[in-house]
Order: C-alpha cells, then structure tokens, then sequence
C-alpha cells in the first residue's frame, strides 16, 4: 500500500545511533503535534528514582499523555528481563483502540523491536493503522530489521536518521491532513483496499488491489 502522495506507507528509521533516534522520533511527533495533525502511539523514556540503580522503563502515550511504567522494579540485584509485559500489553491495546476508535493521521511507535518480532508490542497496532491508512513512523533496530522487513514487506522504507526522506515523507502525511481537514498545515487514493490480518495473535499486512 502506498502513501497518499506515493510514498511509502510505514517509513522505517534505523537506530544506528538509539538516542539520536529517539531525538529524531521525539521531534517529528512534536512538530506534529504542533501541525495540528491526530496522532497515536507511544514514546518510550527513561527515568531514575532516588535509591534505585536501575532506571525506570516508560512508554508516553502521545494521544493521552498517560505514562505507563513497562518495568517491574524487582531489586538492585535481580537479573534477566524486567519487561513487564501486562503493562506493555495495555499500552499497545490503548493505541490500537485510539487507531480504531479516532480519526487519526499519523501513527508513531518509538521502535519495532523484540517484542513486535515475536508478535507481541505493537505489532497488532500497527497493524491496524495501515488497516485504516494511517501512516506509521517508527524506528528500527539492526537485529530486528529481517523480521520488520518480512511483517512489513513492500509497504515500507527504511532511511538513515539524517536522511531527508524523513522531513519529506512528514510533509507529504502534514499535506494530506490538511486536505482532509484535520490539521492546520497546507493525494489521491492508493489503489489499494485493506484486508483484516489473518492471525490476530502474530500480523501480518496484506493488502489487495
């Protein structure tokens, strides 16, 4: 599936370097915003309490503003994974009920990570969005780039964090708002029409013509 303006549907950047990443993530959803575009998803971000060696695990939900912690605080000394993965499922129920629920113009996931390749995260939510198509911007790691590539096939680029894809792309998904009356910023159909996943429990895009 394309793009309004014959661009890519998901536009992928890759996490070479994480926190420039976030930056260039955080910084499209705020110009966004600012766009008056309707956006879902989630940010991730970090935070340290008083006492604590290890930091805090916290997804923003762009469209709420609610922050929801997606690590369980089990001790200095405790090993292994510290995802708590109830938490991370509400959170991704949240933003596909927003998708599925509001007009929305943009998706933005902080990154496709482990969680998505396995089926679980935001993988359904995406899903979603280009059931609707919404546009989706999000991030991507080296190691879980064949499992996006193999979700999300030819509806996808991948750009560096400085490619100037990116501000284009933005531009087009801000043009398109404003045709259709949701965002302050100043096309045709894709030719595509959606079709439901076929496993709710693991996604996969397909469209048909």
């Amino acid at each position: 599936m394309k793009h309004p303006q014959s661009g890519p549907m998901i536009l992928a950047v890759r996490r070479d370097e994480p926190a420039a990443t976030d930056q260039k993530i955080k910084g499209a959803a705020d110009r966004a915003r600012s766009a008056g575009m309707r956006l879902a998803g989630v940010l991730q971000q970090n935070s340290m309490r008083a006492g604590k060696k290890k930091c805090d695990m916290e997804l923003v939900d762009i469209a709420s503003g609610a922050i929801v912690r997606i690590s369980e605080d089990r001790g200095g000394m405790a090993r292994g994974c510290r995802m708590d993965w109830n938490a991370v499922t509400r959170a991704a129920a949240s933003v596909e009920d927003t998708i599925r629920r509001d007009c929305v113009d943009l998706l933005i996931i902080n990154k496709f990570g482990k969680a998505e390749e396995d089926g679980r995260g935001m993988r359904d939510a995406i899903a979603a969005a280009i059931e609707f198509g919404v546009p989706v911007l999000l991030s991507i790691g080296p190691l879980s780039l064949p499992s996006f590539i193999e979700f999300a096939g030819d509806f996808c680029r991948i750009a560096e964090a400085d490619d100037p894809v990116i501000d284009a792309w933005l531009t087009a998904c801000f043009q398109h708002a404003a045709k259709t009356g949701r965002a302050d910023v100043a096309v045709s159909g894709s030719g595509f029409k959606p079709v439901n996943p076929a496993s709710p429990s693991r996604s996969t895009i397909v469209f048909q013509r």
